[in-house]
């Protein structure tokens, strides 16, 4: 079976990756210690739908010991999904590159709202700001 780790938050990773589940992956949510997904505060049952048939884990990726068993994690997995601005799966220890020398079989799949370069990369995003941008 095909492994998917998801690190992402709220709507568009969510949605990316619950159509892994619905193709029949097993699909492994990583949250970090602090907050999480915000998306369970702000709507419960959305993020019920979309997290629903996948397994959980709460992993502290900004300590050597959460990175290790998230590198464990990599080991066995096929693709990875992150929702981080860019610079932040770098700063972590856990980009493309870093995860490569785990498994150089992975898929690494990075959604954010600008991409990793240009004059917004840097700036954070939601789908309401996206529709606003869209029609200006």
């Amino acid at each position: 079976m095909f492994r998917v780790l998801d690190l992402t938050r709220l709507y568009p990773g969510g949605v990316a990756t619950r159509m892994f589940v619905d193709l029949g992956f097993d699909v492994i949510k990583v949250e970090d210690t602090e907050t999480g997904d915000y998306l369970r505060e702000i709507s419960p049952k959305l993020f019920e739908w979309l997290n629903t048939g996948k397994k959980s884990v709460a992993i502290n990726l900004k300590t050597e010991e959460g990175r290790e068993l998230f590198y464990k994690l990599v080991r066995s997995s096929h693709v990875i999904v992150e929702g981080f601005r860019p610079g932040v799966a770098e700063k972590l220890g856990i980009d493309y590159g870093r995860l490569r020398e785990i498994n150089d079989r992975v898929v690494y799949c990075s959604i954010n709202g600008y991409g990793g370069g240009g004059p917004y990369s840097g700036f954070q995003t939601t789908t309401l700001i996206q529709s606003a941008l869209r029609a200006y």
